[in-house]
């Protein structure tokens, strides 16, 4: 009898803890704020939400090419001129808790590209972003994956 009720026990704790630890966190919606928006951007399109998915890039282990909103295989890059707006974006996925990955993101109209910062140490935005992943290369600034500023540039521009 005590086996069955330990191969019970163990078999609910598996069922339970499978989809708590192993399930995707998707994303609700991702925002774009602050850097002189009129008011902020919403993007819930499933397929714009599928397509810059927080959670790729490093940090998952199976990651190549760019993704998220980051353009990986280019390295860290140089910190953009502070006189260029600043936005903060932020993922919001359906986990429980903390539940929103957040990045900052500059357009450079003289370069023609985007840069992310991914926060660091001293950022309060750095607990909540580790918390959902550990990329291991943050703190620093990052050049923007071509795909993200083909979507944000003219949101930007359409809500100024």
């Amino acid at each position: 009898m005590r086996a069955k009720y330990t191969a019970i026990v163990t078999m609910l704790t598996v069922l339970i803890s499978v989809p708590l630890f192993s399930a995707p966190n998707p994303q609700q919606k991702i925002t774009i704020k602050g850097g002189g928006l009129a008011r902020p951007i919403e993007i819930i399109d499933p397929q714009s939400l599928a397509r810059f998915f927080y959670g790729s890039g490093p940090g998952n282990g199976s990651w190549q090419g760019p993704s998220f909103v980051v353009d990986w295989p280019r390295g860290v890059a140089a910190e953009p001129p502070k006189e260029l707006p600043a936005y903060d974006v932020e993922f919001l996925t359906s986990r429980a808790g903390l539940n929103t990955y957040r990045v900052t993101y500059v357009y450079d109209p003289v370069k023609q590209e985007g840069f992310v910062y991914l926060p660091g140490t001293t950022d309060p935005r750095y607990h909540e972003n580790t918390w959902l992943i550990l990329r291991s290369v943050e703190g620093n600034w990052f050049h923007s994956w071509s795909e993200w500023d083909v979507v944000a540039k003219p949101l930007l521009a359409s809500f100024r």
